[in-house]
């Protein structure tokens, strides 16, 4: 389920754009730092309603769970695919873009 979604939402760029953030900014690490665990629970979460799914209606694959969430939260998985999409055209993704971008990812696993 961890990795499935991971198809699905492109977890690594955002984590990659944590791992770039380089200031002398004592705050701004804080900051990347607390939206990396943001981020990790929110990933956990998505892979927890994902394995809910499945022991909910055995015989259901991880696939197929995917789908149903992507169906059921159909407005949410829409805004983050465009928020992925926007991070996916800057150089480097700002903090604010990160931040919002994980809020959503939140949104979707509560």
């Amino acid at each position: 389920a961890y990795f499935g979604l991971s198809a699905q939402l492109n977890f690594a760029i955002l984590e990659e754009a944590l791992q770039s953030i380089g200031t002398d900014d004592r705050w701004e690490r804080r900051a990347a730092n607390e939206l990396a665990a943001e981020l990790r629970a929110a990933r956990i979460a998505l892979s927890c309603a994902v394995l809910d799914a499945i022991a909910e209606a055995p015989g259901l694959t991880v696939e197929e769970s995917i789908e149903q969430l992507k169906r059921v939260r159909a407005n949410r998985f829409a805004q983050l695919a465009r928020l992925f999409d926007d991070l996916k055209t800057l150089a480097s993704p700002t903090l604010p873009a990160i931040h919002v971008t994980i809020r959503a990812l939140s949104r979707l696993a509560a």
